[in-house]
Formats: C-alpha cells, structure tokens, sequence
C-alpha cells in the first residue's frame, strides 16, 4: 500500500509543478485553468486515497479561494451585488420554469405523488406534455443549474408556504405559469 501511495503522491507532486509552471506566466486564463487543474488533482488524490473522507468542505474551499471568497472579501460584495444583477434578468421562460417545477414541488411535498403532480400540471398548463414536464424537473434538479435560478425556486417554495397550503399555492403559480406559455 506505501507503494501505491507514494506513486499516486509522486503523481500528484508532479501535476502540482506543472501548475507552477503554469501560474508564473500573466496570462489570467492560464492560470485560472491552472487553479482548476490543481482543485481537481487534489481532489482526486484524496478521493483514490481516501474514498471514504467527506471532501465537499475541501471542494467548497477551494472553489471559494478560486473565486476570491476567502481572501478578498471585496470580491465576495461585488459577487453577491453581481448575483442580485443576474437575478434582475432572469428570463421570462426561466420565471415560468421556476414557477412550474416550484409548483411540482408544492404538491409533491403536499403528499401528492410525482405522477399526479405531474398529471394535474398538466390540466392547468394545456400547453406542457407529460415528457417536457419531466425534462423540466429533471433540468432543475440537476447541479448544473445557475444558483440564482435555484434560489429563485426555493423562495417561490417558500413563500407559497407561507401564503396558502402547498396544493392552493400550486395551483396558483401553475395558473400564471399558463398565462405566460405562448
């Protein structure tokens, strides 16, 4: 085992220098592939290593310091005064997703089960199939979805809480979502 590791370490040592290389030349984009490539060595060193240690704090981390979180609390104001401009243009299709799978949510967190909220999204809406629905759900759900959009959804979720129960708030963002599909 002291084999393997030393190996995968030497390897390791080996992807480092070469980002070393990398970061001494002033050309920004290489050296944020540079930054990228190193996260990503790093991870994967830990996680052949370590299969079984939680990595996302570390990925968290290291994704912040990428993005000047950490050492540059200014540039943590500029990015959420960023992230308040993207949420300003959000389009009108996104919005009517948002309410769409925000309203699935509802029912489903109502107790309603995944098809039957898909079913009764679908008399309201007249305009949405069952497989587009579906590929919908399956967009917003997946991690590659922009955080503002998600953050979108989530207070749609919330505030629909707040104001009815979770079947009465449903219906009424399924109705607006309708009156927005061309």
């Amino acid at each position: 085992m002291g084999q393997i590791t030393n190996f995968k370490l030497r390897a390791l040592e080996e992807k480092l220098n070469e980002v070393e290389v990398s970061l001494k030349k002033n050309d920004h984009k290489t050296q944020k592939a540079a930054y990228i490539g190193m996260i990503s060595e790093i991870m994967s060193f830990f996680k052949s290593e370590y299969p079984d240690i939680n990595r996302e704090p570390l990925k968290k981390l290291l994704t912040d310091i990428l993005q000047g979180k950490v050492l540059n609390p200014k540039k943590l104001s500029e990015h959420n005064s960023d992230s308040k401009k993207q949420e300003l243009n959000i389009s009108r299709k996104r919005r009517t997703d948002s309410l769409i799978v925000a309203a699935i949510d509802l029912l489903i967190g109502d107790g309603v089960s995944e098809h039957n909220a898909i079913q009764m999204a679908i008399e309201i809406l007249q305009k949405k199939n069952r497989l587009e629905l579906l590929k919908l759900l399956k967009t917003y759900r997946s991690n590659l979805l922009p955080p503002h959009i998600k953050d979108l959804v989530q207070t749609l979720k919330l505030e629909g809480k707040k104001r009815f129960s979770g079947k009465q708030s449903a219906i009424v963002y399924l109705e607006r979502a309708s009156q927005n599909l061309k």
